[in-house]
């Protein structure tokens, strides 16, 4: 009686019972594992990467089920260090765990090694004619249907580029990159993000998002870390690990091209020219508290955002200033976004002339609207645009948006009218910096959406204003820059730059591109951007989940567009990793590339 007892609770607790799976029976062939919660053993796999806390094992080659649907590997959560090694043939028992949607064998696993095993080869990523083409099955979402079906096995990448360098996360400076398989970086195209919004006529595109993006990872497998900048050629074999919702390649073989040139500054004015350039430099606030409140249109006290400790000031301050010089080729004339107060302004000024005492600016700034006591402002270079001549005028400080409370602009469009020294030509300078896409949502909403709305009516009072600055003076050159926190095209909410250049489709057109089209064509003759004559592959200065963004623009009314001698973007920032943003060194100095247009200025 006491031995069949023995027997029983024996048999109970024998990890034998749980069910046989092979891996891809595990992973199944949709996003989540049809197992879950279950316990189960898979014999005879092959160890193929190992990590701090557990390792990847994959199905032997001969035993793949042929489903290009389901992942022949899966990650084995031991919560310590494996003594296994890479190679090994091991039979794994444990729980099948969704962890944030990354499959693994968890819940104390017993592993028995049962001798060795050549590797199964890798998955070869290559570029294909549709990179956003699912690699795996139907889904919803266009990354899980291009790299769930990878999730824990080996690939390789031949040929890759890094899209956008190294992240930074807590206690990692260095953390992961995002990239794509050969030489194209992913970019923004038109329509609205995936999923877009139910009902929505089959006008308006839906962009995918670029699911062929993907992370690189290069110590998370122990191999030493690594700065990626953007641009950067690299090859790598590896396997597909997942974590923050986002797909990864954790690399067991990494090799790096040539490192990308930063920073790659601009050219200098050449004689007879005159170079105005823009660059939002995120939040420069000085170290005096309260100087960021300003009075907005509703009379209130506003402006409460950061105050930088006496050493970050002058950090950045020095770090400011080198970017100008160094990799913007101290403009003529300089429009800034993000600019606390006038004070930061002359203190920037000041900063310059330090490092370089031939190069003396004046700033120019008029307080706004701004939550956080951000403006826009310019910092105009003494014997290239002719002062006291130059002069700044803000305009729709006090306009109030038509559908709620509240002021029309946070940063109120500040216009600069100068003079080139080189040859006394008049010039207008319109600079902007305009609300932002977060928190947009569905712009029909009969409760209209609050950030679409703000965003349309902005568009359409810098129409207003253009239309009326090129009608008083037809023949003196206008350049429109800044921030404009917009695309080149419609985001399928509204095409704000096409309304401030004059070129979006009005409501009752055949093929709006727009939920929200423009009611009025303000601009004629339309404005041109500086940028459309780079190279596709040059027009960008952000960088979002990995996509590449053109949000600063330069638009120039046909007497400029007449002046136009060149364009370029100033990289240091963009393609920097976070870390860049330490130290006092000329990169990382913001999250947006400079601007600069050259004019003639004869």
């Amino acid at each position: 009686m006491r031995r069949n007892i023995g027997l029983w609770v024996f048999v109970l607790f024998l990890p034998a019972m749980a069910q046989a799976q092979e891996i891809h029976a595990i992973q199944g062939t949709g996003a989540a594992s049809p197992v879950v919660g279950q316990r189960v053993t898979s014999q005879d796999n092959v160890v193929t990467a190992l990590a701090s806390n557990g390792f990847f094992m994959q199905t032997p080659t001969a035993r793949e089920d042929g489903d290009p649907r389901s992942s022949q590997g899966i990650f084995v959560f031991t919560s310590s260090a494996p003594i296994i090694a890479v190679g090994d043939r091991v039979t794994v028992n444990g729980l099948v765990e969704e962890s944030f949607g990354f499959t693994r064998l968890a819940g104390s696993p017993t592993v028995d090694r049962l001798g060795t095993a050549p590797l199964p080869p890798p998955v070869v990523l290559a570029p294909s004619a549709d990179p956003a083409a699912p690699t795996c099955f139907a889904d919803p979402d266009p990354e899980i249907a291009n790299f769930e079906c990878l999730e824990g096995m080996r690939v390789t990448v031949p040929d890759g580029v890094v899209v956008q360098a190294n992240q930074r996360f807590g206690s990692d400076p260095l953390a992961e990159a995002r990239v794509v398989v050969g030489a194209v970086r992913a970019r923004r195209e038109a329509g609205l993000s995936w999923p877009g919004f139910a009902g929505l006529p089959a006008s308006i595109p839906i962009w995918d998002g670029n699911p062929e993006l993907f992370e690189l990872d290069p110590d998370r497998l122990g191999l030493p870390n690594q700065s990626l900048r953007g641009g950067m050629r690299f090859s790598a074999t590896g396997v597909i690990g997942y974590e923050f919702n986002d797909y990864e390649l954790w690399p067991t073989e990494l090799v790096l091209g040539d490192r990308a040139k930063l920073p790659a500054a601009v050219r200098p004015a050449q004689p007879g020219e005159i170079a105005v350039a823009s660059l939002n430099v995120r939040r420069l606030y000085d170290d005096v508290a309260g100087n960021n409140q300003q009075t907005n249109c509703s009379g209130q006290t506003t402006g409460y955002g950061d105050v930088l400790s006496s050493a970050e000031y002058d950090r950045r301050l020095t770090k400011t200033a080198r970017h100008v010089l160094e990799v913007m080729a101290a403009p003529d004339i300089l429009a800034l976004q993000e600019v606390e107060n006038l004070k930061v302004l002359d203190d920037l000024a000041a900063r310059i002339a330090t490092l370089a005492p031939s190069v003396v600016y004046r700033g120019l700034l008029v307080d706004g609207n701004d939550p956080g006591g951000i403006d826009v402002g310019f910092l105009v270079r003494e014997g290239r645009a002719l002062l006291p001549g130059a002069r700044v005028t803000q305009y729709g400080k006090n306009l109030s948006l038509s559908f709620a409370g509240g002021c029309l602009h946070d940063r109120p469009p500040l216009l600069l009218e100068a003079v080139a020294a080189t040859g006394k030509r008049p010039l207008a300078v319109l600079a902007n910096h305009t609300r932002s896409l977060n928190n947009i949502g569905d712009c029909r909403n009969s409760g209209p959406d609050f950030v679409c709305r703000k965003r349309l009516e902005q568009a359409e009072d810098i129409a207003a204003l253009v239309a009326n600055l090129q009608s008083s003076q037809p023949g003196r050159a206008l350049a429109v820059v800044g921030d404009i926190n917009a695309f080149p095209f419609s985001d399928g909410h509204v095409d704000v730059v096409g309304i401030i250049r004059g070129t979006a489709r009005l409501q009752g057109d055949p093929e709006p591109d727009s939920q929200l089209a423009p009611l009025v064509d303000h601009v004629e003759p339309n404005l041109v951007d500086a940028v459309a004559f780079l190279p596709e592959g040059e027009r960008h200065s952000y960088v979002f989940a990995g996509s590449l963004q053109q949000l600063d623009h330069a638009l120039l009314s046909h007497a400029a567009l007449a002046r136009l001698s060149g364009v370029a973007f100033a990289r240091g920032n963009v393609d920097a990793p976070a870390l860049d943003a330490d130290g006092d060194g000329p990169t990382g100095v913001s999250d947006h590339d400079g601007l600069v247009v050259y004019l003639d200025g004869r």
